[in-house]
């Protein structure tokens, strides 16, 4: 598959589901949580297309996502690290199903790292201050995260 033949689709789709984030999902908050139905693009992406193809998609929506939200970057690098690391245990060319608990898990788990990865770059930066709250918005935007992406998994047509 080369890079060029759905990079156009892929890109209008993440800039489509940037909007959405923008304009519907950053009103439904929980608990002072929101989830990130971009990066949730990000993950579902990563199951249908290569590495590099993933990357390039991932960079230049989250660029994009940055500019929009302000947050100076850190979007970009997270995102796009996160899809280095776990693209080879989403990318599965036999297309094997997982169970519903390992997908849970293996979801739950890459969005632990990239909501750490995002909370302290974003600390760091000074954008989010370092106090007790930190847990909470790790944990709870994690599952928070794992749940939009599971549901949306589920109700996705074959």
């Amino acid at each position: 598959m080369s890079l060029g033949k759905y990079l156009g689709r892929d890109l209008l789709t993440g800039f489509v589901f940037l909007l959405i984030q923008a304009s519907l999902i950053r009103h439904l908050v929980i608990w002072n949580l929101e989830t990130d139905i971009v990066f949730v693009f990000f993950l579902w992406l990563a199951t249908v297309r290569e590495r590099t193809h993933v990357l390039v998609v991932t960079a230049v929506v989250a660029l994009f996502a940055d500019i929009l939200f302000d947050t100076w970057g850190i979007r970009l690098f997270s995102a796009t690290f996160v899809m280095l690391i776990f693209h080879s245990f989403l990318f599965d060319p036999n297309e094997q199903k997982l169970s519903s608990g390992s997908l849970f898990t293996l979801i739950f788990v890459i969005s632990l790292v990239y909501t750490l990865i995002f909370l302290l770059l974003a600390s760091f930066s000074g954008m989010f201050l370092m106090d007790i709250s930190f847990f909470a918005y790790w944990i709870g935007g994690s599952v928070y995260l794992a749940l939009t992406a599971f549901i949306l998994y589920i109700l996705k047509p074959e």
